[in-house]
């Protein structure tokens, strides 16, 4: 992929790799029809999705090992939540704009 692409010539880019898909619009509105619990449970399901790939595709050792890596998987999407309010925060308030 060229780095000097255009918005939409990346999203082409990027499309192309999920057969033309776009996974973060499909994410999106799978997320805006769900009710609060199934939304409960795809935040948890996801911080183990999370746990699992820092442990590099192998099982948990033990329960401590499980939960510690599915700790870190939460940890990692409290921190991206927080990112992203601050940076929507930040261009709101016209901070980081040139």
């Amino acid at each position: 992929m060229n780095t000097e692409s255009t918005p939409k010539e990346m999203a082409k880019e990027i499309a192309a790799q999920f057969d033309g898909r776009d996974p973060l619009k499909e994410l999106e509105e799978m997320i805006n029809k769900m009710d609060k619990e199934t939304l409960r449970k795809l935040i948890i399901m996801s911080t183990n999705t999370i746990g699992v790939a820092l442990k590099q595709g192998t099982d948990y050792e033990d329960n401590y090992d499980a939960v510690l890596h599915i700790s870190m998987g939460a940890e990692m999407l409290m921190t991206a939540y927080n990112t992203a309010l601050m940076s929507i925060s930040a261009n709101v308030n016209g901070a980081g704009t040139a």
